[in-house]
């Protein structure tokens, strides 16, 4: 006995188009779901920081007007305060630890100078072979203490005080 129900076969080369509509609502969906209408920065209206080199060494009255920061492998020094550790990688523990010591001598000598009417520029000279991990030790503790004016001595050889 032959059943109720027949079924045919879809012709060889046709292909359904129900899953592709599905996919395509679902990115559709999704697209309209993330657009947004964010506003383009115009580019000239962003203030980039200047930069100058010379050729000619920083005169002396240049030098006391900053406050010096000494950076070598194993330790830093702010304007007379040296923080040292002893081995060439840090811990984040001893990270954090020197970045809070950083910041407070910072702060102490931005107050300091403040109250003098004087500008707290930094000096930073810093030994070719120092990792970048221990610059960015100063640079961390010199913006949570407020410090804007960063400057950099290039120069060739070891650092001495």
């Amino acid at each position: 006995m032959k059943g109720k129900f027949t079924y045919q076969r879809a012709a060889s080369g046709m292909i359904t188009i129900t899953p592709l509509l599905d996919a395509l609502t679902i990115i559709l969906v999704f697209m309209l779901a993330n657009y947004s209408e964010k506003e383009s920065v115009d580019p000239e209206g962003i203030k980039l920081p200047t930069v100058s080199i010379s050729s000619t060494p920083p005169l002396e009255s240049e030098f006391r007007s900053t406050v010096p920061v000494f950076l070598r492998q194993n330790s830093i020094t702010i304007a007379e305060s040296k923080f040292s550790w002893a081995t060439n990688s840090l811990s984040s523990q001893e990270d954090e630890q020197i970045t809070k010591q950083v910041k407070a001598k910072l702060s102490s000598l931005r107050l300091q100078r403040i109250q003098s009417g004087q500008t707290t520029p930094l000096l930073i000279r810093a030994e070719s072979q120092v990792p970048f991990e221990f610059l960015n030790l100063i640079l961390d503790g010199a913006s949570k203490a407020g410090v804007t004016d960063i400057r950099f001595l290039a120069s060739e050889g070891t650092v001495s005080d």
